[in-house]
């Protein structure tokens, strides 16, 4: 069977390839390269195909499967559309090579003789493009798989890197993996064939998108443009067998000067392009013209009588108009010599014919002609509808045209209903509508007949009779393209009329040439994205959240838009959120009566997981109306890694400051699917320090974590002083599942760091006095709620002082100490003493030390925040004694004096 037969979708784009014999994976042989450019409106859909490309070592193992005979893995991104790309997908021309369009993602089509061999060899890409396959489709031999890789992430360092043949130079080198990703719509499709002796696999490689505006306003096509501004030409590969450029205008038609294969279509208004490119040779531009809308000739034809008896004169007069506003008609040629045939008739002057004239934007020419009827036989002769061949034009070509003129019957010796009709366009040089956008006509009848024309039936409308000799009526017609595709909406419109007997009669209309464009395309086009939020709450339960976005992106809005979809069994209907989205037994809504053009309405539906699991979710579709038409889409594959839980656990989680705790990260991924190149950190808490300062113990990198695997690694803290329940740093994990990048975050737990004991030291009185005796009171208080032991407190005593009645006090030659075996939670102990000052003097506290034992840990306590307590000086006790000495000596020296007088010998006489 050929290849083209076994492809899983038959589209355009993949049927186009070269021709050429394939290379095998590991040959090293010259191949082939062409590039395919689809022009419709002003975007270009364009890929290059590489055939015969070597294979990579990373399809071994998918490549090696049994029953294996060829695969296609297509990815594809078409985030960046607007409303015009749709004419490229299954909407329009089918030339996007994927069998639907999603927002992003990759299908694997594989032939292979059995489903379980077929999902094998899907199974075998996932952890090349950190993805997980899941089955679309199961026919005979050939089986289909999705999966939602994100393509700006993924598909350039894997389809793109791996085998894009860029050592051999060639058109491989105008490809950029980051002007391809931020392209319109960029796909990379790899087909691999095993070859018939079984020696390995044959390979090819597609890569393109859509350009917008790839045609300038002369219709000039810069193929070298399309890819990126920094390409300005694209150079052949010496070493391939056939280099190409083909272009196809799918609604116009080419002209060029270059040494080209040019085929045109007038009759479908379609056009080719085939340029081989000489091994080396360097194309700067194609030299293509395509015109997408013809320079439109009107020509129509009047009479001024529609019965003729013989020797009766006949004036005709024909109308020739350009209805292009900025083309120029040249080379008009006509001739209006229908009456030569019939015998019947002799030119009496005037002009019946046109010759190589040209005429301007907008400008006309009419000719007028006479005619003398020399019959006698009554009957009838119809003027034809006859061919106007003119050529016009654009960008510097020259292309061909056709219009036919309107044919008229004329009553040849009997009174009779003459009916002729013209068509043309309303307003005059509108033509050139965009695809969705209705064109007025205006059908003109007039009765040129002797008798009255009645039941007057044109374009399905009824028109009141036309009187004799001259009667009008106009009806207005609206044309639309049928389709995105169909856009060649040239026509004519029958007339049908009675005379008064109720013979029925009938008339045609000239025609006009309506091409719509399909440039500025007035459509919908609705959108609904679907994407998952989480975040843990707590170390078993994680909040997860499905948004869901439905919009159109396109000027026309879409009405009765309805999306569905069916949730797994282990997830169900969560708590909705917002407009017109509902949940039950498993299936959700999403309803709007009018979604309205370039809008979008977000709704959510949020869990708590509380034993998660990985989920890929099927699809969620959508219908809706727009402008009279069914248009329908889905959101592609969902993936969500609800099953990938964060734990991050201290050990103890409860302590003093300056304890140290072992903290244990763990990620594990409960399935059933695994995640790829996952990355978990975590940081450094507010409330402890590493005992180890190297910050490379926080995180940890593995390449995947398979079903019921985990990541965990370890490292010590210490805790600083701040009491009370701390939030611990969450933990963050980056990784991929479903081939999407994912960061969450979880884990966050909470550590009580218990306030540390603390002591009181104070005197009764609170200032003591030297020698007299006071009262020392201490007292130790534990504020936690659990029990501690080997409380000690101790602090120095100064000499002089003298303790007695010692309750739970020891005193020691450094001092007093206050030793506690245990003390519980809540709890306060008190020692206290007598004691007695020698001196005025201060009891330092600065040297005093609080310490107990937690979780075999010695922790400091807190002591008394004042440095001291103070001893005053007794004056009555330090200054008595110095007083008595002085009285004593004052009475002394008082009986000293007394004595001595007493003794002293009588004066004389």
């Amino acid at each position: 069977m050929k290849h083209s037969r076994l492809l899983a979708f038959a589209v355009v784009a993949l049927m186009l390839f070269s021709a050429v014999p394939m290379q095998l994976a590991h040959a090293q042989t010259p191949y082939s390269e062409k590039l395919n450019v689809y022009v419709a409106g002003s975007n270009a859909l364009w890929y290059f195909t590489f055939d015969g490309v070597n294979g990579s070592s990373h399809l071994s193992a998918l490549e090696s499967t049994p029953g294996l005979s060829w695969y296609n893995v297509t990815a594809i991104s078409t985030l960046g559309w607007s409303a015009d790309s749709q004419v490229f997908g299954p909407q329009g021309y089918n030339l996007i090579p994927a069998p639907s369009i999603v927002p992003h993602g990759l299908f694997l089509t594989v032939g292979a003789d059995s489903f379980s061999h077929a999902s094998a060899a899907a199974h075998a890409l996932d952890s090349y493009l950190l993805t997980d396959f899941v089955s679309m489709s199961n026919a005979t031999g050939v089986f289909t798989f999705f999966s939602p890789v994100s393509f700006s992430s993924l598909v350039p360092v894997t389809l793109l890197d791996g085998f894009l043949p860029r050592s051999e130079g060639g058109f491989a080198e105008a490809i950029s993996a980051s002007s391809l990703t931020a392209s319109e719509s960029p796909f990379v499709v790899l087909e691999g064939v095993k070859d018939p002796s079984g020696s390995g696999f044959t390979h090819n490689l597609v890569v393109g998108s859509i350009t917008p505006s790839a045609l300038t306003s002369t219709g000039s096509l810069n193929a070298a443009a399309l890819f990126g501004s920094s390409v300005t030409s694209l150079t052949a590969s010496a070493g391939s067998t056939s280099s190409v450029i083909h272009v196809e205008a799918l609604a116009g038609m080419i002209s060029s000067t270059d040494n080209a294969t040019v085929t045109n279509n007038a009759a479908s208004f379609t056009g080719s392009y085939s340029l081989s490119v000489a091994p080396g040779h360097t194309v700067y531009s194609t030299n293509a013209t395509i015109v997408e809308q013809p320079a439109p000739l009107l020509a129509t034809r009047a009479v001024d009588v529609g019965v003729l008896h013989t020797n009766g004169d006949l004036a005709v007069t024909l109308t020739f108009t350009n209805l292009s506003p900025k083309d120029t008609i040249t080379s008009l040629s006509f001739s209006d010599n229908w009456w030569k045939s019939t015998g019947e008739f002799t030119f009496l002057g005037g002009n019946d014919s046109v010759s190589s004239a040209s005429l301007g934007p907008s400008a006309s020419v009419t000719p007028v002609y006479r005619l003398e009827y020399t019959g006698t036989a009554p009957g009838s002769v119809t003027i034809p509808a006859s061919a106007v061949r003119y050529q016009y034009q654009y960008g510097g070509a020259t292309f061909n045209a056709t219009a036919y003129i309107n044919p008229i019957r004329l009553s040849l010796g009997a009174d009779d209903a003459v009916v002729y009709a013209t068509l043309q366009p309303t307003p005059s040089g509108s033509l050139g509508k965009a695809v969705g956008t209705p064109q007025l006509f205006n059908i003109t009848l007039v009765n040129v007949g002797t008798l009255p024309a009645s039941s007057v039936v044109v374009a399905g409308k009824s028109v009141p009779g036309l009187a004799a000799g001259g009667g009008t009526a106009t009806v207005t017609v609206s044309q639309s393209a049928p389709s995105m595709t169909d856009i060649n909406a040239t026509q004519s419109y029958g007339v049908s009329y009675q005379d008064p007997n109720g013979v029925a009669l009938n008339a045609t209309t000239n025609t006009v040439a309506d091409v719509f464009s399909q440039s500025d395309m007035q459509v919908s086009l609705p959108m609904l994205r679907v994407s998952p939020t989480f975040h843990a709450i707590s170390t078993s339960v994680t909040n997860l959240t499905l948004n869901f976005a439905a919009s159109d992106i396109a000027p026309v809005g879409v009405s009765d838009f309805v999306a569905t979809g069916t949730l797994p069994a282990g997830l169900g209907c969560g708590s909705v959120s917002g407009l017109g989205i509902s949940c039950s037994s498993g299936t959700l809504t999403i309803s709007y009566k009018t979604l309205n053009a370039s809008t979008t309405i977000r709704t959510s539906m949020s869990y708590n997981v509380t034993s998660g699991s990985n989920y890929i979710l099927a699809p969620f579709t959508f219908t809706g109306q727009a402008a009279g038409a069914s248009v329908s889409g889905s959101s592609g594959l969902v993936p969500v890694p609800a099953g990938l839980t964060l734990t991050k656990e201290y050990s103890p989680q409860a302590l003093f400051g300056g304890m140290t705790s072992l903290v244990s990260v763990v990620a594990e991924n409960h399935g059933p699917s695994p995640v790829y190149n996952a990355t978990v950190s975590t940081a450094q808490d507010s409330f402890d320090s590493l005992t180890n300062s190297s910050s490379s113990l926080l995180h940890r990198t593995v390449g995947s974590i398979a079903v019921g695997g985990n990541v965990t690694f370890s490292y010590r803290v210490s805790a600083s002083q701040s009491y009370g329940n701390q939030s611990a740093t969450p933990v963050s994990a980056s990784f991929y599942f479903g081939g999407t990048s994912f960061s969450v975050s979880g884990g966050s737990t909470t550590v009580q760091i218990y306030q540390p004991l603390s002591v009181a030291v104070t005197t009764t009185p609170s200032t003591p006095e030297e020698g007299k005796t006071f009262a020392l009171s201490v007292q130790i208080t534990n504020p936690s709620p659990v029990q501690v032991s080997n409380v000690t407190f101790t602090f120095p005593l100064p000499p002089g002082l003298t303790l007695s009645n010692l309750h739970g006090i020891q005193v020691t030659s450094k001092g007093i100490t206050v030793y506690l075996p245990s003390l519980g939670g809540g709890a306060t102990a008190a020692a206290n003493a007598s004691v007695v000052a020698g001196s005025g003097q201060t009891i330092p506290l600065t040297g005093a030390r609080l310490t107990f034992l937690y979780g075999g840990a010695t922790i400091s306590g807190t002591v008394p925040s004042t440095s001291s307590l103070t001893i005053a000086e007794n004056i009555l006790i330090r200054y008595t004694i110095p007083s008595v000495f002085v009285l004593i000596c004052a009475l002394a020296a008082a009986f000293y004096v007394r004595k001595a007088a007493a003794i002293a010998p009588a004066s004389p006489k």
